[in-house]
Formats: C-alpha cells, sequence, structure tokens
C-alpha cells in the first residue's frame, strides 16, 4: 500500500485528539491498549482520506494475533463516539497547501514548489513523531515550517520583498503573529531536530573506529519507547 503523507498526519491527529479525551486518556498508562488505538486510528485515517481501504482481518494479522478483529472493531466505535464522528480535522499540510498559495505564481518555479515542499513534508514529519507539538495548533507548526524554510530557499527565486509581502498575508489571512512565542517555540524545536539529524547522518557515514563499536552488555540495555506501537506485536 502506498498511502499518503496525510494519511499519516490524520491518523496521528485521531490518536492525540482521542488521548487528550476523558475516555482516552487511561490508555496512556496501557501499552497494549495504546499499541491497539494507534492501529484503529490509522484504520480510520486510511477509511477517511485513501481510495482503497484496508481489511480488518489484515490488520490483526499484521498484529500476529495481539488482537482480534472483534477487538479491532470495538476501539474503533469507540474513537469516533468519542470524537463525536469529527474526523475531517485540518492538518499541518492543509494549512501549508493553503498558505502557499498566497505566494504569487511569478515567483515560484516548478521546481522550486518541489523543494520547498519536500522541506515542509520533512518538518511536518518530524512534528508528528515529536510529542513537543502535541500542544500546537496545526496552523502554528505550518506557519513555523513556512518560515524555517524561507530560511534556506536562494533570494533569486523569492525575494525578501516578495518574502514579507508572503508573510504579510499569512498574518492577515489567518489571524497569526508569526512572531509569536508559540512560532518562535516550534522554529526552533524543528531546528534543532533538523540539525541533529544531519549530525547524526554525517556522523554514520563516517568510518567507525573499534573504540567506538559497542559492546555486546551496551546494546542489551534496552532503550524503547514505553508507548511503542511495534514492540508488542513483533
Amino acid at each position: 500500500y502506498k498511502f499518503s503523507y496525510e494519511t499519516m498526519y490524520i491518523g496521528i491527529s485521531y490518536l492525540d485528539r482521542y488521548l487528550s479525551t476523558k475516555n482516552g486518556s487511561e490508555t496512556l498508562y496501557d501499552r497494549t491498549k495504546f499499541q491497539l488505538v494507534a492501529i484503529c486510528t490509522l484504520y480510520i485515517a486510511i477509511k477517511v482520506n485513501e481510495p482503497i481501504g484496508v481489511d480488518i482481518k489484515l490488520l490483526s494479522e499484521i498484529s500476529k494475533g495481539s488482537f482480534s478483529e472483534g477487538d479491532i472493531a470495538k476501539v474503533e466505535l469507540d474513537i469516533l463516539s468519542t470524537l463525536n464522528w469529527r474526523m475531517h480535522p485540518p492538518t499541518v499540510m492543509d494549512f501549508i497547501h493553503h498558505f502557499l498559495s498566497l505566494l504569487p505564481a511569478t515567483s515560484t518555479h516548478v521546481l522550486t514548489v518541489e523543494k520547498m515542499l519536500h522541506q515542509l513534508r520533512l518538518q511536518t514529519t518530524i512534528a508528528a513523531m515529536d510529542y513537543f507539538f502535541v500542544e500546537y495548533h496545526p496552523s502554528t507548526i505550518a506557519v513555523a515550517s513556512i518560515l524555517n524554510m524561507m530560511d534556506s530557499i536562494d533570494h533569486i527565486y523569492i525575494p525578501p520583498c516578495t518574502q514579507r509581502a508572503f508573510f504579510g498575508d499569512i498574518a492577515c489571512v489567518g489571524r497569526i503573529d508569526i512572531n509569536s512565542k508559540s512560532i518562535r517555540s516550534v522554529r526552533a524545536r524543528l531546528n534543532y531536530i533538523l540539525q541533529r539529524k544531519i549530525t547524526n547522518n554525517l556522523n554514520s557515514e563516517r568510518p567507525t573506529s573499534s573504540s567506538e563499536i559497542p559492546t555486546k552488555q551496551q546494546l542489551s540495555v534496552g532503550s524503547g519507547s514505553p508507548v511503542s506501537v511495534c514492540s508488542q506485536v513483533e
């Protein structure tokens, strides 16, 4: 299956919203239940956002018998009821596409747009995987991502005057203060994680000395997430 990035974002949005409710908060203290809820939110997102669905039987098989078809169907209904069947939330990418439409067509080349979207998808993926961003609105993450992305765009393609007008339009249309504390915090967190990924990639490319090879004892030390979706079904 080749599902879109949007489906992943929507599934994570369902998961965050469910966990923030009274009914779903108990899931945070039960790893098995958390994994089941995560599977169900992705299942619902696929139903809502993809032209091709996934058989509930397949999900049960993927879990290697940890969850039956009945388990998945029951929790799916609980999630839908808890969220009052409000299953079409605006995602970060929805806001990004909306805001990018404010750029003058003459200022962007097709290749430039593709480059921008690639960088923006990378940042939104980071935001989707980091709990830090749960408390921030999708529109805030979208604007912060665009601001970060613009820092790396050559002024030949989008001149500073065009950028200023662009962000002025975003502030007006979205009623967003692009200099707010929340946007600055999101920008800083995204940049921090991006730089850390770049550093890790560079380190992985250089030869490893024998003294840096981890010992068997070091490798045996567990460091998995307490809410890993995969650890219980592998």
